[in-house]
């Protein structure tokens, strides 16, 4: 027996496809990407470059902790001395806030009008995939005038030009920075660095960055960089495993079947009692 009527109802199911092939096509069913908080484990690895910068080009001073450097410029060598802190409020064995001091004794007539800095950190994450990445802070600053100090603070910040992998082990991305045993002088030039580093896919930056400088004084014969770096929970997005992805397609096409399902229900009981339909039986 083949009812007329069922034909019709029928035909409006098959209108439910366009609806789903638009969720496809313009939205989709799999969740490809994912975001979570995490805090990084960061800690300083002793190594730095600090470049003061006078008036002149060839005014400056340079201590870092690469030998073949200091070698290289040692008639502009002075030899500072750096402390670092690190706090950890939360007990949680991670530190939130890491304090770099580096004081450099200059002469009188040294007047310190710029600085390069670069530290370099262990950045480590731990919550989905395992990573870990050598990362450094650095920037070039000039002051109108000759200073005697700068501080400068703000939070540090992960910025992703790739997705974190949602378990098992990242890869290193980018290995190291600066190469100690290559004997290439032009690896340490701040422009090569700064070059260098842009082309990785995950970098650290300051947010919420102030710098302050200290005019000099009469007497002060020492410049000193201070650098306070937060380290707070951050916003990071990685790409969706296997299971993740499958969970949440499911989840969207039942959503969407107990939607129209629901309407299609509906319309075919306001079809039936009120006789909207004829319904010819076939022998």
């Amino acid at each position: 027996m083949e009812v007329q009527s069922f034909k019709m109802l029928n035909s409006l199911l098959l209108q439910h496809c366009p609806f789903y092939l638009y969720i496809i096509v313009h939205t989709g069913f799999w969740k490809k990407f994912g975001e979570y908080r995490e805090q990084a484990a960061v800690y300083y690895k002793q190594r730095f470059i600090i470049l003061l910068k006078g008036e002149e080009p060839n005014n400056y001073y340079v201590w870092s902790s690469y030998p073949l450097l200091n070698y290289a410029e040692e008639a502009h060598v002075r030899m500072a001395v750096l402390e670092e802190y690190e706090n950890d409020f939360n007990d949680d064995g991670k530190p939130d806030l890491i304090e770099l001091n580096a004081t450099f004794p200059v002469e009188v007539k040294d007047k310190i009008c710029g600085i390069f800095y670069m530290f370099l950190f262990d950045y480590q994450l731990d919550q989905k995939a395992r990573f870990s990445m050598e990362t450094a802070i650095f920037d070039d600053l000039e002051h109108a005038t000759s200073s005697s100090s700068l501080i400068i603070s703000g939070d540090l910040w992960l910025d992703q030009a790739a997705p974190l992998w949602s378990s098992g082990r990242d890869p290193d991305h980018g290995g190291s920075l600066i190469n100690e045993s290559n004997l290439d002088l032009s690896q340490y030039n701040p422009a090569v660095i700064v070059s260098r580093n842009s082309f990785r896919n995950f970098t650290t930056t300051l947010k919420r960055k102030s710098a302050v400088w200290t005019p000099k004084r009469t007497g002060n014969n020492n410049f000193i960089l201070r650098l306070s770096i937060r380290i707070l929970e951050q916003q990071l997005f990685y790409r969706t495993g296997l299971l993740e992805l499958l969970k949440w397609a499911w989840i969207q096409y039942f959503a969407c079947f107990i939607i129209v399902h629901y309407f299609v229900n509906k319309l075919r009981q306001f079809l039936f009692e009120n006789h909207l339909l004829n319904t010819i039986v076939v022998r």
